[in-house]
């Protein structure tokens, strides 16, 4: 639109419609620029959680067993320790279907 605005620069409607839109149109092209560089910010920063979750994973599954066998499955220390994400049991994995 912008082209075909400068095409008909000439002409003083063009003039002026480009006069009001160029502002919005600048203004919207820093708004996309700023959006894509936030969205690769964020997936950057979303695969280092994940990278980091799965590392102390590795350590704290182990922890969370040998606690459950020590205190029990309905202590206090164990509950604390469940991983909320998964579920009910945490640690357990899914039961197996009938059949």
């Amino acid at each position: 639109m912008e082209q075909a605005l400068e095409a008909a620069g000439e002409q003083q409607w063009a003039k002026t419609a480009l006069g009001q839109l160029a502002p919005a149109v600048d203004g919207a092209a820093k708004e996309y620029t700023e959006q894509v560089a936030a969205g690769r910010a964020l997936q950057k920063a979303q695969a280092a959680r994940g990278r980091a979750s799965d590392e102390a994973r590795e350590i704290l599954v182990p922890f969370r067993k040998a606690v459950r066998a020590s205190f029990g499955r309905t202590s206090k220390e164990y509950r604390d320790l469940r991983d909320r994400r998964r579920g009910p049991g945490g640690d357990e994995p899914p039961p197996a279907p009938p059949g």
